[in-house]
């Protein structure tokens, strides 16, 4: 007679486990240190922004009209992207606070299409750059652990990275499960950068 409430009992058990262990795995990927003072970021660190989602290019225009950086990557852009129409369509505001010496600093990568091409392009820039000791990274919260995880394999171990992500996001850490958009997009990408995480050893160096 009580086993139909056994079995609503143990459902309801079961849901909340998962919906516990989802929480825990997405937190995960969220567990980085990003967005530190912009006062401890070396004055010759170079801005590397991979571009592709809302937000990014916008971001780094920003850190580096504001004087952060000595130099702004930007990765992935897209065929016929240039410095100056990339900041009319995504900072307009910024562009005009640079000056031109600076933005003579901003270099523009076109061919790269996803995260590992993203990390060979880093990779042939860091060796064109030698003097480069400090990276910004700039890409969506969601997206950072993979990408760091790439990236880092193809990088000098002393070379340091250094997490930004966009103040506008609307998903990351303590609001990607507000929606089931966000909690959709951190499942993915927390199993994309599981895969990542084992494939990076196995890419070689380009």
């Amino acid at each position: 007679m009580h086993r139909p409430s056994v079995w609503a009992g143990a459902l309801a058990i079961l849901i909340l486990s998962v919906i516990l262990g989802v929480r825990l795995l997405g937190d995960r990927l969220y567990d980085y240190p990003a967005n530190s003072a912009r006062s401890t970021i070396p004055a010759d660190a170079t801005i590397v922004c991979l571009a592709g989602a809302k937000f990014r290019i916008e971001a780094a225009y920003n850190l580096f009209a504001e004087g952060v950086g000595k130099r702004l990557f930007i990765v992935g852009a897209g065929k016929k992207s240039t410095p100056g129409n990339l900041g009319r369509a995504h900072a307009s505001d910024s562009l005009q606070k640079m000056t031109e010496e600076r933005f003579r600093e901003i270099q523009v990568e076109t061919d790269s299409r996803n995260t590992i091409e993203n990390a060979f392009a880093v990779s042939r820039y860091l060796q064109q750059n030698p003097d480069v000791k400090t990276i910004v990274l700039v890409t969506s919260s969601y997206h950072m652990r993979r990408a760091q995880v790439v990236i880092q394999h193809q990088l000098h171990e002393s070379l340091n990275i250094i997490p930004y992500t966009p103040e506008k996001e609307i998903i990351g850490r303590g609001t990607w499960w507000h929606t089931w958009l966000g909690m959709e997009i951190t499942m993915v990408e927390y199993f994309k950068f599981l895969l990542a995480s084992l494939l990076a050893p196995q890419l070689g160096y380009f």
